[in-house]
């Protein structure tokens, strides 16, 4: 999973003794690669999901190596008041936005006008000290 070059800076920053303050992590769903030239989807019911501090799994090993968190449970959106476009990929951002994770979903995303994004648990994983 891709970390911004805002992420990394914070990571390498603490090794330098800078704070890197925490963040309250939203859930965006996004057309396109989002560190790339990406579209988060936007209107028509759409919103992030802001999960809570529980909805995350505890730190585990990763595959190959690292470290993972992932989704504790099913995840669900608001209710679509028309048909979303596509989305296959997600991130993590703070509240002001700036992405600090990125990664492609299993299977793209689309909603249909009175459905809900679902995320399967386990589907979000962000993994940090992976080898490439």
């Amino acid at each position: 999973m891709p970390a911004s070059t805002t992420e990394l800076d914070l990571i390498l920053n603490r090794m330098r003794g800078i704070a890197a303050p925490a963040f309250d992590a939203q859930i965006a769903l996004y057309n396109g690669d989002p560190l790339g030239a990406g579209t988060e989807l936007s209107g028509n019911g759409y919103g992030r999901y802001d999960p809570a501090d529980a909805d995350w799994t505890a730190p585990a090993a990763g595959t190959p190596n690292g470290r993972m968190i992932e989704n504790d449970g099913e995840w669900l959106f608001g209710e679509a008041t028309a048909d979303w476009i596509a989305a296959d990929y997600f991130a993590v951002v703070d509240g002001s936005g700036a992405v600090r994770y990125s990664d492609t979903l299993s299977s793209a995303i689309t909603v249909l006008s009175g459905n809900r994004a679902r995320i399967p648990a386990g589907a979000i994983r962000i993994r940090i000290g992976d080898a490439a």
